[in-house]
């Protein structure tokens, strides 16, 4: 009996441990199983016109995809999976890369990555509105992909957005000017992935989204036929809360169910949380009203529009608010380039939307020098931006530009409310810089380090004249300690440009390396505080100088210890150069 009660056990756990595989196998596939539904015959081709059921979308060319669906969520699920079925196979690969790119950067396998992706997705699905869930599941239905994948690759993008700028701005008649450069951050460009698409929920208000992929109907910016539109800039957290609300689903709540900013705001106090930061700006043309919320994991602030012009950057505007952020963060996010750029823009009374995409190209800083190529400084315009949208002040539609870099500074186009008008040419392209462009697309590849830094020396080889490629160069070697090609290539863009203090920095922790100590000494006491961008930079200056300049080694500690103080990181005191290169 005993015998048959053991053997029992041992059978049932084997099965477990059976299911438990097949389980895994299932989770760990990415993507899965894909079916080709029945509906693709169903779909109804006229030149660049597509239908099914109520469903139309546009695909001009060299345009991005417009589409527009009806009827309750999941049938408008299931419309945006049949028609966009080509899109969802195109961009595979790249979600694929993705996560190859992800799994390489964690350490972790990538099957790993994948069940994990598809646990929180499961997770995710079951705390969000019942009707978003009947959406995915369409959208599943339609495009033939598995639920797990369409679920898990919207989560993705909601916990992994990068850097952006919003804007309002006054404009004509009492309207708002809102729009956005769209930053990609590490997940590389997104450029020709985009689609325009305009949910027509029956019972909700008409919404309108570029949505950054076709993995799911979920956005960063849109707007509705109330004149509401909204934009969202990641903030950084202290500690995210997975089980908080995803900033995507609550921007499509509030343009599905407000008319009103005041509406947005009792929206965010039923639903305070959030899975981690983010500014949204908004703006409401019926009332002439603009503002930004900022929203973590635990509450919600606002800034109000109170003059011509608002900018919404990766930083906190609300003095409460920003006691969310890390320590970390404080000294890597000090840096205030973009901010130090948009303070250069004329003042006006009201603005057009000219002016609005010139804000949006902004580059100079107010000493005159290209802040997207001057050492570590970040332009609102900047490499990273895969997509620009300005929302007619009048409701005509928006204005657009789509590029694998610098998508501001190339051609803007005017889309109409009504998809079937072909979109027309509003601005012309400006120029990019060849050396600048060529590095751009090095930053956006999705690449470990390793292979981004050989290809980075080889253009500074092939651009052996420009400080900043050197510098380029030698700035990512360091951040693999790859110590002699940092001195090689920080110690060049030095001597080539020692009037940019960036360099000079760099250079004196270089000698520092190299255990030239006199020379660190001369090169980093001839900088100051308000010298450097970042917080981190200057507390590890004062750390070098700390160590090798033994007759004012307490005046640089005692200054050090005041900066730390100042950023909420005393924490951080020890390992100053661990955190400086943990933030990059």
């Amino acid at each position: 009996m005993k015998k048959k009660v053991i053997s029992g056990v041992v059978s049932f756990v084997i099965l477990l441990l059976v299911i438990g595989v097949f389980i895994f196998i299932d989770l760990a596939s990415f993507p899965g199983e894909i079916k080709k539904p029945d509906y693709a015959m169903q779909v109804v081709t006229d030149g660049v016109k597509s239908t099914f059921h109520d469903g139309v979308i546009y695909r001009y060319p060299g345009q991005i995809p417009l589409l527009e669906v009806s009827g309750d969520h999941y049938e408008m699920g299931l419309q945006y999976g049949v028609l966009l079925r080509p899109e969802f196979l195109k961009v595979m690969p790249r979600d694929l890369k993705v996560l190859n790119w992800a799994s390489e950067s964690l350490g972790v396998p990538e099957p790993v990555v994948a069940a994990v992706m598809k646990l929180r997705a499961r997770n995710f699905i079951k705390r969000i509105p019942q009707r978003y869930q009947d959406e995915m599941r369409g959208i599943a239905d339609g495009s033939g992909l598995p639920l797990d994948d369409i679920v898990a690759t919207t989560l993705f993008w909601d916990i992994s957005q990068g850097g952006c700028t919003g804007i309002l701005m006054r404009g004509p008649d009492g309207t708002i000017i809102g729009g956005k450069n769209d930053d990609s951050g590490s997940l590389g460009s997104v450029s020709g992935n985009s689609i325009i698409v305009r949910a027509r929920a029956k019972g909700y208000n008409t919404v309108t989204q570029l949505v950054a992929s076709p993995s799911g109907m979920m956005a960063f910016m849109g707007c509705n036929d109330k004149g509401l539109t909204f934009t969202v800039q990641t903030l950084s957290v202290k500690k995210s809360n997975p089980n908080g609300y995803p900033v995507d689903i609550l921007t499509r709540m509030a343009l599905e169910e407000c008319s009103s900013l005041e509406q947005v705001y009792k929206l965010l106090d039923r639903y305070p949380d959030s899975i981690g930061g983010f500014g949204v700006a908004w703006s409401d043309q019926k009332t002439g009203q603009g503002a930004v919320t900022e929203l973590t994991p635990a509450g919600w602030g606002e800034v109000e529009m109170n003059g011509p012009i608002l900018w919404d950057e990766n930083r906190y505007y609300n003095p409460e608010m920003a006691k969310q952020q890390s320590a970390a963060t404080n000294l890597s996010n000090g840096d205030t380039s973009r901010d130090d750029i948009a303070s250069t823009f004329p003042g006006k009374s009201e603005y057009t939307v000219e002016d609005a995409i010139n804000f949006l190209r902004l580059q100079t800083g107010p000493d005159g020098s290209d802040y997207s190529w001057s050492g570590t400084k970040n332009a609102i315009c900047n490499y990273q931006g895969t997509q620009t949208i300005i929302f007619d002040p009048k409701g005509d539609g928006y204005y657009v530009a789509f590029a694998p870099y610098y998508s501001a500074r190339h051609d803007v186009y005017h889309i109409y409310n009504d998809f079937s008008r072909q979109p027309v040419l509003f601005m012309k392209a400006v120029s990019i810089n060849p050396v600048v462009a060529d590095t751009a697309s090095v930053y956006m590849e999705l690449e470990n380090r390793d292979k981004k830094l050989a290809k980075l020396v080889e253009l500074a080889r092939k651009y052996p004249d420009d400080a900043n490629m050197q510098f380029v160069s030698g700035f990512h070697a360091y951040l693999l300690s790859k110590m002699d090609l940092f001195t090689q290539y920080c110690e060049k863009a030095y001597s080539m440009s020692p009037q940019v203090v960036e360099y000079k920095f760099f250079a004196g922790v270089a000698a520092y390396e190299k255990e030239d100590f006199d020379m660190a000494i001369k090169l980093l006491e001839g900088i100051t505080e308000r010298d450097l961008k970042y917080p981190a930079e200057e507390i590890y200056r004062l750390t070098l100088l700390e160590r090798i300049y033994a007759a004012k080694a307490a005046g640089y500690s005692q200054q050090k210890l005041v900066l730390l103080d100042k950023y909420d990181a005393k924490s951080l005191a020890d390992d100053t150069k661990g955190v400086f290169l943990a933030n990059w």
